[in-house]
């Protein structure tokens, strides 16, 4: 079956839904630019599996067992996340910087989430995150993700420092914190990025602290190697101290 969705002439989404397999393409215009973007998953979401997964989720909520698929974060089960720090919309008389005309990207990513959540299918609920387990040599720090990314730095390399503690903890003034160029920024391996900082105190390290990081369309820096493409959040490290957050 084929479904289209027009929203002003600008974006066109259609799902081809075979026997086996799902094609997504989805082609966006805005002013003079046109964004193509075609994806193919396994279509393992069938009738038998979705009686199943609910089958198995009441199961266990009744047990009063919390299952790992209950969501990333431990304090809010069931509660999940979509960075859309990757679609600014620069139209003209337009919200973009809040409220992007293109939302099926972030539909997309919610729904990746909820397959895992909901159904107990194979997908991650969200990108690769620091595993917090910082290995240094003299300024350059090295961060382990908890999966395989890739790392592509266009317009920023992604990552900030900030000296002042009290201050940037508490996230007030985004001007405290200094960016770190691209070529201080290198992936050395499927799941490590080497980070280059000259700070001779302890110091908050952070990832897209920013309001708007990145202009282009699924331009941030880092994204899981898998075909799901899902973008690293935000966060914030206190270096040499105990906290992180």
């Amino acid at each position: 079956r084929t479904y289209v969705r027009t929203y002003n002439d600008e974006s066109k989404s259609y799902v081809v839904r075979t026997r086996r397999r799902v094609v997504r393409r989805t082609v966006r215009t805005y002013d003079d630019e046109t964004y193509d973007d075609v994806r193919t998953y396994d279509d393992r979401v069938d009738s038998s599996t979705t009686r199943q997964s609910k089958q198995c989720i009441n199961d266990r909520v009744s047990s009063g067992i919390n299952a790992e698929y209950m969501g990333p974060n431990e304090m809010m089960e069931n509660v999940f996340m979509a960075v859309s720090l990757d679609t600014y919309d620069d139209k003209e008389d337009y919200p973009g910087n809040l409220h992007p005309r293109y939302k099926q990207i972030v539909a997309e990513r919610l729904a990746i989430a909820g397959l895992s959540i909901a159904y107990q299918l194979n997908y991650p609920t969200n990108g690769p995150f620091p595993m917090f387990n910082l290995t240094s040599d003299g300024d350059k720090l090295t961060i382990t993700y908890d999966k395989e990314l890739t790392y592509i730095a266009n317009e920023i390399s992604g990552f900030y420092y900030c000296t002042q503690l009290d201050a940037c903890d508490a996230g007030i003034f985004l001007d405290l914190w200094m960016e770190i160029e691209m070529e201080r920024v290198e992936q050395v391996s499927p799941n490590e990025v080497v980070v280059q900082v000259e700070a001779n105190q302890p110091y908050w390290l952070s990832y897209l602290w920013r309001e708007t990081p990145v202009l282009a369309y699924r331009g941030l820096p880092v994204y899981e190697a898998a075909e799901t493409l899902l973008p690293s959040p935000p966060w914030k490290w206190l270096v040499e101290g105990e906290k992180y957050v």
